[in-house]
C-alpha cells in the first residue's frame, strides 16, 4: 500500500515542547519518547509499520 504522510512546520516545535515536558517530570524521560516518535517516523519513511501498542510501553514502569 502507498500513502503520504504530511507533517506540518508545527510539529518540531511541539516535539521539542513535548521532550522539555517529559524531561522535566523525569530525567531522561523526554529522550525515550523523542527517539519512540522518531522511530515512528523512520518506520513510516522505509514503508514499515509500527507495531502496536508500542508508545503503550513507554508509559508503564
Amino acid at each position: 500500500m502507498t500513502y503520504r504522510l504530511v507533517v506540518r512546520d508545527e510539529v518540531d516545535t511541539d516535539l521539542i515542547e513535548t521532550e522539555g515536558w517529559y524531561e522535566s517530570k523525569q530525567t531522561g524521560k523526554g529522550t525515550i519518547i523523542l527517539c519512540a516518535i522518531t522511530s515512528v517516523f523512520a518506520n513510516l519513511r522505509h514503508g514499515s509499520s509500527p507495531y502496536p501498542g508500542f508508545l503503550t510501553s513507554l508509559f508503564t514502569g
